[in-house]
């Protein structure tokens, strides 16, 4: 069974197209121009990019899989740090650009004040979120109410019933309510290539005191990334050529980010599991405990691959009928829409 909403304590983000327009920004175009003659000139066979004739983040997969199914060494994996830092400078040209969604910011910082824990998982370059969310940071935390002495509030201030006494009785702080879910028809995802729909949650419950280590069901599947041992891929610090400010240094995330795994984590791409999967652990959260948000099939496919709670960003009717044709059944037209249906920020009407 999964979590209702007010339990919750997850929450892991797609980025573009979920919190930020990054898509349209970037020079996707010029980018490949750039990385098919590098992968070209480092061995790459002529079919892939015959079976892929367009896109960045698809090619750089593809190659991806191909290093790593042929055995991956040290000119390998440096061959491939290479070919995301060429995706990573195209995306970094861009992204000062990139608005956020309507909402996204409200949303980002309702959970961040509720204590929830964040996660970003994203075929972007964490470097690129980074600089995003430098640009675009949440609003300060909201001033933590002063302690009350009963004995200075004002009589009308006190419980009717308590005043004769001259005691003080506090007023009642009722949680979130949680708004009814959505139902929308949910056909029979099609497989591709992480397996078919993973089956259900368990529904018993948990004593938080004895909740053994997390390790996801499919982690052992978790990549051939990681059965290679390859170590997460980490760019220097370096100046952003394409910044407004010449001399922005890209700094660490934000506090309220716990996790950010992005492409240079060498891990599959969505629609592979892995990437929420490597969240999740770094999290020490259980799925049935998290949520993806996401704006694509493949995220779709990705969180129900490991078994997290997902709901749908689609902007226009195209991207809704996709999600909804994946087997999505949650999916809401903005971050603003999301928030209102969590009971996060009323709407004004």
């Amino acid at each position: 069974m999964l979590p209702s909403i007010t339990m919750t304590k997850f929450w892991i983000f797609d980025f573009d197209n979920t919190i930020a327009r990054l898509e349209p920004e970037v020079d996707w175009a010029g980018g490949r121009l750039q990385l098919e003659p590098f992968l070209r000139s480092v061995g790459a066979p002529a079919d892939i990019f015959e079976r892929i004739p367009r896109g960045n983040l698809p090619l750089y997969d593809a190659y991806r899989k191909l290093l790593v199914a042929d055995g991956i060494g040290p000119s390998e994996r440096q061959n491939l740090r290479s070919a995301s830092a060429m995706i990573e400078k195209i995306e970094l040209a861009g992204v000062d650009r990139a608005k956020p969604l309507e909402g996204a910011i409200a949303l980002l910082a309702a959970l961040r004040d509720r204590g929830a824990q964040v996660a970003i998982v994203s075929s972007n370059s964490s470097r690129t979120i980074r600089r995003w969310f430098e640009l675009h940071p949440l609003p300060p935390l909201p001033p933590a109410a002063p302690l009350h002495n009963p004995e200075s509030s004002p009589a009308s201030h006190r419980h009717p019933d308590a005043q004769a006494a001259g005691s003080y009785t506090s007023p009642v702080i009722r949680p979130l309510r949680a708004c009814p879910e959505p139902v929308e028809g949910r056909p029979s995802p099609a497989g591709d290539e992480v397996g078919e729909g993973a089956g259900s949650h368990a529904n018993a419950p948990r004593d938080a005191q004895s909740v053994p280590p997390l390790r996801h069901p499919a982690a052992e599947a978790l990549s051939e990334v990681e059965r290679g041992r390859l170590p997460p891929l980490r760019h220097p610090e370096r100046r952003l050529p394409e910044s407004k400010d010449l001399n922005a240094v890209i700094s660490d995330p934000p506090d309220w980010i716990a996790v950010i795994v992005g492409r240079d984590s060498m891990l599959p791409l969505k629609p592979a599991p892995d990437m929420i999967i490597r969240a999740l652990e770094q999290l020490s959260a259980r799925a049935d405990d998290a949520a993806f948000v996401g704006d694509s099939e493949a995220d779709f496919v990705a969180a129900r691959s490991a078994h997290v709670r997902f709901y749908g960003i689609a902007h226009d009717d195209k991207s809704r009928d996709r999600l909804l044709a994946a087997g999505a059944g949650e999916i809401y037209s903005s971050p603003a829409a999301l928030s209102i249906h969590l009971n996060l920020i009323f709407s004004s009407s």
